[in-house]
């Protein structure tokens, strides 16, 4: 993707974005990258994607919690996790297509 597309997405996504939950469930440290790997529901469709972060004291805490997302209504696909906005409200957690396993 090209830089001026980027800049344009944020742009469109910053103005008319929608907010959301999504779960990380996978974190990859490297030397120069910190891949947060998550998942979030559109219209009944699990939709996967990988952001490279630099936020890395947060790192393998972050797998299997909930966190804010924003994204495009008309192109899910384009979105931005807040990595440092966690979610941990149950029915908002719910109203957003999750699931959550209770142990017993």
């Amino acid at each position: 993707m090209n830089i001026i597309r980027k800049f344009n997405n944020k742009i469109e996504l910053d103005k008319v974005g929608v907010f959301t939950i999504c779960k990380v469930y996978k974190f990859n440290n490297h030397k120069r990258y910190q891949n947060y790997y998550y998942y979030y529901y559109f219209n009944d469709k699990k939709i996967y994607k990988v952001e490279d972060i630099n936020f890395p004291k947060l790192g393998d805490y972050s797998v299997n919690k909930f966190y804010v997302l924003k994204h495009l209504k008309n192109n899910p696909e384009i979105c931005k996790i807040f990595i440092d906005q966690e979610v941990t409200d149950t029915p908002r957690i719910l109203s957003n297509g999750f699931k959550i396993d209770i142990k017993k």
